[in-house]
Formats: C-alpha cells, structure tokens, sequence
C-alpha cells in the first residue's frame, strides 16, 4: 500500500512541475511575442525612413485636412484672400509693352491690300512677369575739401557709411542677413552671387560683417527677449545643430507669446538656457514634456502647459499598427475644430473662446480620456500604441490646462512652426561654429522673425537699424523693435 501511495505522489510531484513549466514556458512565449512586435514596429519605422516619405507631413495627417472636412471653407474669406493676392500683384511695378503687329503678316490673301490698309479693330491684354537681378551699385564718393578764405577753417565732406570698416554698407549686410535668416542660403552662396555680379566678396569676410551684424543688433533682441519673459503665456522649444568647436550638440531654443518670437543658442540642452531666460517668472509655460523645462515650472515658478499637437502626433505614428488609434485623431480633430471657429469668430483668448471650450472641447477630452483608460491595459506598454497612450495619461494635467484659461493655445504649433527655418537652415549651412557664433545668429533669427510677424520687410528694416545704431550706439532700443519701427521716411 504504501509503495502505491508513493506512486501516486510521484505522478502528482511531476504533474505540478510539468504545470511550472508549462508556466514559465508560457511566460517566456508572451515576452517573446512581445519582443517580436516591438521589432516589428521598430522595421516599419526604419523602412518608413529609409525607403517612404521622408515628409512628416506626409506622413502625419494634417489637422488643416481634418479640419476642412468638418468646416469647409468659407466663401467670404476665400473672396478676402483673393483681394489680398490681387493687391499684392499691384505692389509690382508694371512697365506697359505694346508690341506692333509684324508687317510681313498685314498681307490680305483675298484682296491683296497691304499694310496701310489694315485698321486697329481691337486689342488684348496680358500679363507677363519678368525678373530682373538685384543690382549692387558701386558708388563712388569724392569729398571735398574747402577752407575759408582766411584759411584759419577746413571742412570736408562727410564720410559715405561703411558696416564694420568694410567697403559694404548697412544695406548689403540687411541683404545678407536676410538671406540666411530668412531664405536658409548659406553666406558661402551668397558670396558666389555677388562674384556673378563682378564683386570679389570674400566668404571670410561676409561671414565677419555676418556675426558682426548680430553683436550690433543684440541690445534689441534681448529687448524683445525680456518682453517675452514679462508675458503670462510663454511657448518655448528647441532643436539641435551641430557645434563645430566641441563634440556634442548645440541647441536653438525659441521663446514667444504669441506676437513676438526670440531665439536663444545654448551649447547644452540643460535647463540652463530655461532658467536663464524665464527664471523667477509666474504664468504659463508650453512646452512639451522635456524635463529640462522643469527648472521653471515648479511649484514656485510657472504652470506647465502641454502640447496636444504633440500627443496627436503619437497616435499618427501608431496608426500603421493599431487602427484603434483613429479614435484619438477623431476627438482631437474635435479640439482643433473648436479652435478654428474661435478664429474665425475673432474671439480667441476671451469669455466667449473659453465657454467654447467647456461646451466643446471639455466633453471631448473627458471622452479621451475614458477610451485611453480602457484602451490602456490591451497593449504593451512600449508599443507605439503603448507609447502614445502612456504619454497622453502621463501628461493629461498638462494637456488640458487649455480648458481653464482661453489665453493657453491648445498646442505648441507656433514655437514648432519658428523652429523650421532653422532645421532649413541647418541643412544648408551644416553647424555652427562656436558659442558665440550661434548666439550671434539667434540674434537675428530673432529680428528677421518679428519683422516677419509684424508684415515689415526685414531688409529695410535691419539696414535702417543698422546705421541708426551705427550713429548712436545709446538711441532708444524700444523704438527699434520691430513692431514699432518706422521707416525713416514716415512721417
């Protein structure tokens, strides 16, 4: 009997440990299976780059499509916007061309008459465009010399301006300026367009007159820095570049409000460059989830504000993966629709915006929320999918804070939108070259990006600039901002 009953125990012992392993076996399977999805997302996401559209664009669909599909275009503004491109058209200068009619045509096949006979009947007109080249102009200045007849007094002519002791004035530097900071063309493709033009500028020197321009002009963006740092809502971004002069990456940070924009070049991406600009500060910051914001956005400093753009985009990337994620596209577009007829309502940042929201956009976000609470548990926590639900609920305080202040933007598209001529510009002149020259730079990507939000040319504007601070290094900073510039010749 007792050599049964330890058979019998014998079985049960290698039953249980066949269920242990069986266990581990099935664990083992699931961290496989999940290791296996992980590696199927990470190719996509390496064929996407390597082989698909490399435009984000493309590849993230566009709110502004999404948008249309609900509030198709207005009638009245499309009119408005054509008026606006018809009034630009006339800024043109228009040079009338009234070419006669070849003579060897004016022969009637039928009665033979020739081209006395032919009469005007009519006539059509077009329009042509044609470019002619920018002009540089070499002037060249002869001063004169007199002196009283007594011969106790001389006095000469004044000098003609120079920038910088060169033989350039403050008009080719604005040129030059713009052209980088504006159109992305490195200073090494301007100098070639004025070789074509029979001058023999030096890339050394223009690059000199270049960061010369951004010491001079500093005073005024750190100006509109302060400004933006005084504001109760600050969106803040940043992108890297390389440094040429150390190993690791130099950042472009860019701070706004919302009508002025400054950029700030750091070495680092430490909340160094956070902390120097928006330090002992209160109001609203927004800004993605980058931890070196933090420095600002303690309990003592300023309230954090999310980017729901940024969210958005997530689930777009999850798209391929799991189609669920068109949920949170839908009831983001939502959000974004509300934001759309705030405009075009012109009652952005008021009562009436922020009732909007609580009526609108609340309930979508409250619905949001629910699904990725019940979405959460059925995928892996790093899956794309997984990613983008973590970060959504991880950062869920930040991202509705939009919805108890009209002043806070849903999103941080703004600063994002600054940072592209700067990824423009970094792939055409490369990096940077030390510190000083990136900071340099900042300066007046800072002042060709306010000239552009405020509708000035920033050509006309940076060489007027550049010789009033040429003449009286000490003259008002406030009234050279350039939402408060005026021409020389306005009255």
């Amino acid at each position: 009997m007792a050599a049964r009953k330890d058979h019998r125990c014998d079985w049960r012992d290698r039953a249980e440990a066949l269920q242990a392993e069986l266990k581990v076996a099935r664990s083992e399977l699931d961290q496989l299976r999940e290791k296996t999805g992980l590696l199927d997302e990470k190719i996509d996401a390496l064929n996407q780059k390597m082989f698909g559209r490399r435009s984000e664009r493309q590849r993230v669909p566009d709110i502004n499509a999404e948008i249309r599909k609900q509030r198709p275009g207005d009638p009245a503004q499309a009119k408005a916007k054509r008026r606006a491109t018809e009034e630009l058209k006339r800024q043109v200068e228009a040079e009338p061309h009234r070419p006669e009619v070849p003579r060897p045509q004016c022969q009637c096949e039928y009665c033979g008459d020739g081209p006395d006979q032919f009469q005007l009947i009519g006539s059509k007109t077009s329009t042509v465009y044609s470019m002619r080249p920018a002009k540089l102009v070499k002037r060249i200045c002869t001063r004169d010399t007199r002196a009283c007849h007594c011969g106790k007094t001389i006095v000469s002519a004044p000098a003609p301006e120079r920038f910088g002791r060169s033989q350039y004035d403050a008009t080719v530097v604005a040129h030059l300026v713009t052209g980088k900071c504006s159109d992305s063309l490195p200073v090494a493709r301007q100098a070639e367009q004025l070789r074509r033009q029979g001058v023999p500028a030096s890339r050394a020197t223009l690059n000199r007159l270049f960061l010369q321009a951004g010491r001079v002009l500093s005073p005024v963006a750190l100006r509109i820095l302060s400004l933006i740092a005084e504001s109760d809502v600050v969106l803040g971004d940043e992108t890297p570049i390389r440094q040429q002069d150390q190993n690791g990456k130099g950042y472009f940070w860019t701070f706004g409000n919302g009508d002025l924009v400054a950029y700030v070049y750091s070495s680092s991406r430490s909340g160094d460059t956070p902390k120097k600009v928006l330090g002992g500060t209160r109001g609203v910051l927004v800004a993605d989830a980058y931890t070196g914001y933090n420095v600002v956005t303690k309990p003592d400093g300023r309230d954090r504000a999310g980017c729901n753009s940024h969210a958005r985009r997530k689930f777009c990337e999850a798209l391929g993966n799991a189609p669920e994620a068109q949920r949170a596209i839908d009831l983001y577009t939502e959000v974004f629709v509300v934001e759309r007829d705030a405009r075009e309502l012109g009652i952005v940042g008021s009562r009436q915006h922020l009732a909007l929201r609580k009526k609108m956009s609340a309930p979508a976000m409250q619905r949001m929320y629910a699904w990725l609470k019940q979405e959460q548990s059925l995928h892996l926590p790093k899956s794309k999918m997984g990613v983008a639900i973590g970060y959504a609920l991880n950062n869920w305080k930040e991202l509705t804070r939009f919805l108890s202040n009209a002043k806070i933007p849903v999103s941080n598209n703004l600063s994002e939108g600054q940072l592209r001529i700067v990824a423009l510009g970094r792939k055409n002149y490369m990096s940077v070259g030390a510190e000083s020259a990136g900071q340099s730079i900042a300066t007046l990507y800072t002042l060709t990006a306010c000239c552009k939000r405020a509708g000035i040319d920033p050509v006309a504007y940076l060489a007027d600039v550049l010789r009033r601070l040429g003449r009286d290094p000490t003259c008002s900073i406030d009234e050279l901002m350039p939402h408060r510039w005026k021409p020389p010749d306005s009255s």
